[in-house]
């Protein structure tokens, strides 16, 4: 089965409208008037948030029913949409009472940051819901392994150790990063060209 990393940003209900009060705060465009630093807001008392949101303008209430559906609407779009899918291989060592056994094995992976990433669908920069769904295979070597036939891919059961998992998703973020990196390339020298014909036609 595909291990999936739950959401870090799901509140519990009993602090559900202190979380998306502050949320909706951080997000506003002035904030930064009222707030030397918006990552306070995060552990701020549900009072003075209100307190704040008044001085701000805002309604609490609208704030917490705006910013909830936000949410809602953020987390429909990366489940439907996850932010990156592929595929990373590497070599997978095993060693049992002093022998090494080495198999290649791929993860498979749907996977939304917590970053800001170029989203391919809106054609610009966004920022999802953070979560991600991994599937470990390694390829049989059929003699070695004892199996009959061609090699094939086997979901590996037995990597529910943390530091393991670490390593992977290190290394998904990583290849995702890069990718990132060459969608906004591209998107920039697309931009780039639909503008240089133009200027021409000034000249």
């Amino acid at each position: 089965m595909p291990k999936s990393k739950p959401s870090p940003k799901a509140p519990d209900f009993d602090i559900l409208a202190r979380h998306y009060l502050s949320l909706g705060l951080s997000k506003h465009p002035d904030v930064h008037q009222h707030v030397a630093n918006v990552d306070d807001l995060e552990h701020m008392p549900m009072l003075r948030l209100m307190t704040l949101a008044k001085k701000m303008g805002v309604d609490p209430d609208d704030m917490i029913e705006t910013t909830e559906q936000q949410s809602e609407d953020t987390q429909r779009y990366s489940d439907r949409f996850p932010a990156f899918n592929g595929k990373i291989e590497f070599d997978l060592t095993v060693e049992v009472f002093g022998k090494r056994v080495t198999r290649k094995a791929r993860a498979d992976y749907d996977y939304t940051p917590e970053w800001p990433y170029y989203d391919l669908r809106k054609k610009a920069p966004y920022e999802g819901w953070p979560g991600s769904k991994i599937q470990v295979e390694f390829l049989t070597a059929p003699e070695e392994d004892g199996d009959l036939g061609d090699p094939t891919w086997q979901e590996i059961g037995a990597l529910d150790i943390g530091e393991v998992w670490n390593i992977i998703e290190d290394a998904i973020e990583g290849k995702c990063k890069t990718e990132d990196a060459e969608r906004r390339r591209v998107a920039a020298a697309a931009r780039q060209a639909e503008v240089r014909p133009r200027s021409k036609k000034h000249h």
